[in-house]
């Protein structure tokens, strides 16, 4: 009965988030994709099959961001280095809180490796580590918890 319950409750979720996807593309633009195998709006499709579960990516951000975006190659270590990455490449926005759908989206956490999650546009983040360490939407504000934000950035696998 319990899980009937939250797999009902993850259904209404996704059919809200689908129902407002579409405004949000318009309001807010959809990110670029440079050397990935999904753009920028199926990456963020794919990781939202994920929400409520997904608990085998707790700890492992980049892994989940680099597995939306399905790259031929150019996967890196640590989401740190993606970002330096896409920095380097002119493709980062340092600081700026209005990122497009499907961005890149980075925080200087307390791990080493930093954060990264998926912009899903209305100021809301597709994130591993959520309730429970699955996959969930969380606030942008909520990741701020984690360390300084450091800014979005476009996916960059070159």
């Amino acid at each position: 009965r319990e899980l009937s319950r939250a797999l009902s409750l993850r259904r209404d979720i996704k059919s809200m988030y689908e129902r407002l996807q579409t405004k949000l593309l318009s309001a807010q633009g959809v990110a670029k994709t440079h050397g990935t195998g999904r753009s920028a709006k199926e990456a963020l499709a794919w990781g939202m099959d994920y929400v409520g579960s997904g608990a085998n990516y707790n700890g492992l951000c980049l892994g989940f961001v680099d597995d939306a975006y399905d790259p031929p190659s150019g996967r890196v270590g640590t989401a740190i280095a993606q970002w330096y990455r896409a920095k380097a490449a002119g493709l980062a926005h340092p600081g700026d809180r209005n990122p497009p759908v499907g961005a890149q989206v980075f925080w200087w956490s307390g791990n080493p490796a930093r954060h990264v999650a998926l912009y899903a546009g209305g100021g809301m983040v597709l994130t591993t580590g959520a309730e429970g360490g699955r996959v969930g939407l969380v606030t942008m504000q909520h990741l701020d918890s984690y360390g300084p934000y450091l800014g979005w950035a476009e996916a960059y696998y070159g």
